[in-house]
C-alpha cells in the first residue's frame, strides 16, 4: 500500500522542511503505527509518501485497511509550530497473490 499526505508541499512552504518533518514525526507516524498490526512494515518513502506492507493478508483486508485509514485519517490533528492540522491522505493498493488489485482512494 502507497500512502501520499495530500498538500504536503503547501505544507512545507507555509512551514519550512522541519516544520513539515515535525508534522509527519509528530502526529502523522503515530497514527500509522497506531492503526497498524505489529505485523505490518509502515516505511517512509520521500517527503510526503509512505508504504504499509501488510504480510498475510489478502486484497479484502488491505482494501479494508486503506479504507479505516483514509477514513481515520481525516479525523487526526497534528502539531506544527504550536498549531493544530488536520492531515488527509490518499492511499494505493497492489496485490502480489491475485495477480494485482489497483484501488485509489483519495480525498
Amino acid at each position: 500500500m502507497i500512502c501520499e499526505i495530500d498538500g504536503f508541499e503547501k505544507l512545507s512552504e507555509r512551514y519550512g522542511h522541519p516544520g513539515a518533518d515535525e508534522l509527519l514525526r509528530g502526529g502523522w507516524d503515530k497514527f500509522l503505527v497506531n492503526n497498524c498490526r505489529v505485523e505490518d512494515v509502515i516505511c517512509r518513502f520521500v517527503g510526503e509518501q509512505f508504504g504499509i506492507v501488510a504480510p498475510n493478508t489478502n486484497a479484502e483486508g488491505a482494501s479494508d485497511l486503506a479504507n479505516r485509514l483514509w477514513r481515520d485519517a481525516g479525523e487526526q490533528r497534528s502539531g506544527v509550530q504550536g498549531q493544530q492540522i488536520r492531515i488527509t491522505a490518499s492511499f494505493g493498493l497492489a496485490d502480489l497473490e491475485t495477480g494485482g488489485i489497483e484501488v485509489e482512494l483519495s480525498r
